[in-house]
């Protein structure tokens, strides 16, 4: 699920991005990741479709992304921007990722990180879905199909059904 905490987080996020202001349109998650530098590569481990990258340069820490170069395509939106949001989320939660892999190689630890890594996955799912379905788009789609709403606002129909959720639980 999602914390209340990072809930008033992303809404700090959604007021200064204007991320909500237009909830009927899909959302321009690119304001939100426009301070990340972008590279789009021809493939990432797996099926991957972007990945959040960290690097330190002497004493400063940069973080990046990285999308599948097949989210350039313009058929593709749906998927690039659930990929933008959900790779924010995971600087927003400041999950360090694969680092925990690399860090240990015991029995133990794998199958912590492997439990750690679907909590996080489960939490950026939250968040992409919290970003990118205004709830007054919620509120206007009542009695329209969940692929409806998403058609509408560009998103995959999963993240409509996170964010009814997310309302249902939290009123938000």
């Amino acid at each position: 699920m999602i914390r209340a905490a990072v809930l008033d987080e992303l809404d700090v996020l959604i007021t200064a991005h204007r991320l909500h202001d237009h909830p009927l349109h899909p959302v321009p998650i690119d304001r939100a990741i426009e301070k990340y530098p972008i590279r789009y590569v021809a493939q990432l481990p797996g099926n991957l479709m972007a990945l959040i990258v960290r690097w330190k340069r002497g004493e400063q820490d940069h973080v990046g992304i990285m999308f599948n170069a097949i989210l350039q395509n313009p058929d593709q939106s749906a998927r690039r921007r659930h990929a933008a949001a959900h790779e924010l989320a995971h600087d927003l939660c400041d999950h360090k990722g694969s680092l925990l892999y690399m860090q240990g190689t015991s029995e133990d630890l794998s199958r912590c990180g492997s439990v750690l890594g679907q909590r996080q996955e489960q939490e950026c799912e939250y968040v992409a879905a919290y970003l990118l379905v205004p709830m007054l788009a919620l509120f206007e789609a009542e009695g329209e199909t969940i692929e409806s709403a998403a058609a509408s606002l560009d998103v995959p129909p999963h993240l409509v059904a996170l964010r009814l959720n997310i309302w249902h639980r939290h009123t938000r």
